[in-house]
């Protein structure tokens, strides 16, 4: 489920994904090392098993609760009304100015090209339905 959440492009926009990686590393490798243990041994070794277990455990309540810190301080930032105390949110606040220009052109284009008002062309488009879309997506 970590690598799920992780994977997401929303996560990775605003959080990063330096969890993952974690997630993706740590524990693994704690498992590989209770297997060559256990492979040493000849038999399973309670300690080891429990440290893997409890391991796992305080690993993932630990980023849990650094994803949470993380989604507070961002929801904090998210809900002022001053864009520019955050970057991303006056990047974001840039992107979303472009892409209004840039669909409100596509309409008015659209509009006049089949003759229709600008609210029915807006009604009928999506902005992926605009020529030039693909290319204007770069800045993401």
């Amino acid at each position: 489920n970590m690598f799920h959440i992780g994977q997401d492009e929303n996560v990775r926009w605003w959080i990063g994904s330096g969890f993952l990686l974690a997630a993706a590393w740590i524990l693994p490798v704690l498992y590989a090392v209770t297997h060559l243990v256990h492979l040493a041994r000849g038999r399973p070794m309670k300690l080891a098993v429990v440290v893997c277990l409890v391991g796992s455990c305080i690993f993932l309540a630990v980023v849990s609760d650094a994803l949470l810190k993380d989604a507070t301080r961002l929801s904090r930032s998210l809900l002022s009304e001053d864009c520019s105390s955050f970057g991303r949110k006056q990047e974001l606040e840039v992107q979303l100015q472009e892409a209004r220009s840039f669909f409100n052109e596509c309409v008015d284009s659209s509009s006049e090209k089949h003759a229709s008002s600008p609210r029915v062309a807006a009604a009928s488009l999506r902005i992926t339905d605009c020529p030039g879309y693909a290319g204007a997506e770069v800045g993401r």
